[in-house]
């Protein structure tokens, strides 16, 4: 496991769940291999969650994406959710981090996606969405799990280890 989610997991109430899937061999490059991400469930004034859409995603996702050098997994949901939605949040903690293990044959990756639970004023999105200008499909706010949801993402379990009372 990795050194700063082991860390992370000490020092929180953190769920810790391993979720293996099954990929295309052209899905598992060795060099991916320890990743780390961040992400956050944002919860509206009305009780909504905002999910994204993004290029790369099958469905719905989280705001949420990869932690960069030197950066902290807060600061990384923090960008992440920024960047992605146009929302500014406030995190209350890491709540679930998520082991994902991608499987080819006798090859696999593992990586770390730690997922915040977050609170947020707006009930609108930002005009400027991702980093780049065809990464975002769409944003929206629902009122629970959205009905088309990405495979990679076990969506009811974030919410319910996500709630914000």
């Amino acid at each position: 496991m990795d050194d700063a989610v082991t860390a992370l997991l000490e020092r929180s109430d953190a769920t810790h769940v391993v979720r293996e899937f099954e990929v295309p061999s052209e899905d598992v490059s060795p060099d991916a291999d320890g990743w780390t991400a961040a992400g956050a469930v944002v919860w509206n004034p009305d009780g909504e969650v905002a999910f994204v859409e993004t290029h790369w995603s099958d469905g719905w996702v989280l705001p949420g994406g990869g932690v960069e050098d030197g950066e902290t997994f807060a600061a990384a949901a923090r960008r992440e959710v920024r960047e992605e939605t146009g929302l500014n949040c406030t995190l209350l903690g890491p709540r679930r981090v998520e082991e994902q293990v991608f499987r080819s044959g006798d090859e696999s990756i593992r990586g770390w996606f730690v997922a915040f639970a977050a609170r947020t004023d707006a009930t609108e999105f930002g005009d400027d969405l991702g980093e780049h200008a065809d990464e975002i499909e769409r944003v929206n706010w629902f009122d629970g799990s959205p009905p088309d949801v990405a495979g990679v993402l076990d969506a009811e379990a974030m919410l319910r280890d996500c709630r914000v009372e």
